[in-house]
């Protein structure tokens, strides 16, 4: 039997790439689905409080904040995940989505590339957005759950900066995957390291950091938007 030869596909970032999204919109979304009336206005006032601190530790060290906020998700249950991704979830990316970028996702399809999620976001909080795209593959950060509770900690590093770099060179060699010959798709100065991987690089939405390098190299640039 020959073994499988490497093919290009598509790696795709999620937030500011594919959808209008962040990991904090993902957790509001969910908490009010399911915390009501006075409880839900409480939690919204504590956390409007703490945006300041995530703001600044988020471009500081972004590994750190994503650890940070992930503290949030303590003692939720992976039943209550299951309902929001089943229904608030799906109307969540449906509307973040952005047209532009899940018509590149059914064209980059119909010529025959995988195509491969990688987020730092939450990885069940992404699969509403997976399986509406159909996408062959997806690669998040790992919240811990015992006993099917979410216990607010991360299994492993969340896949963000360096570790996005690590991920898909993992995918590559898991799906059997030509890098070389592949496109990746990102928006954050923090996904260097996710392009230095990929043949194609394509700057989505970048930032301003990454419009610098992206004319450095002559990658190509992309603007998504609602």
């Amino acid at each position: 039997m020959t073994s499988k030869s490497p093919r290009p596909a598509a790696f795709f970032d999620v937030d500011g790439t594919l959808a209008s999204s962040n990991i904090v919109l993902v957790f509001l979304s969910l908490q009010r689905s399911r915390l009501k009336g006075f409880r839900w206005w409480l939690w919204a006032l504590l956390l409007l409080l703490k945006a300041p601190f995530y703001g600044v530790q988020d471009i500081i060290d972004r590994k750190a904040f994503n650890r940070s906020f992930s503290r949030s998700y303590k003692g939720i249950t992976m039943q209550e995940v299951k309902v929001w991704c089943n229904g608030p979830g799906k109307r969540f990316w449906e509307r973040s989505l952005y047209p532009q970028a899940e018509a590149e996702v059914r064209r980059l399809k119909s010529e025959g590339f995988p195509v491969v999620i990688l987020s730092g976001g939450l990885l069940p909080f992404l699969q509403p957005l997976a399986d509406h795209l159909g996408v062959d593959a997806l690669y998040a950060s790992q919240p811990e759950v015992v006993d099917g509770v979410m216990t607010g900690k991360l299994i492993g590093r969340p896949v963000v900066d360096e570790e996005k770099g690590v991920a898909i060179r993992q995918a590559a060699q898991t799906l059997t995957i030509d890098l070389t010959r592949s496109y990746a798709y990102a928006n954050s100065y923090g996904d260097r390291f996710f392009f230095e991987a990929a043949g194609y690089p394509v700057t989505v939405n970048p930032s301003r950091r990454l419009t610098k390098l992206a004319a450095q190299h002559g990658w190509p640039t992309l603007r998504w938007r609602r």
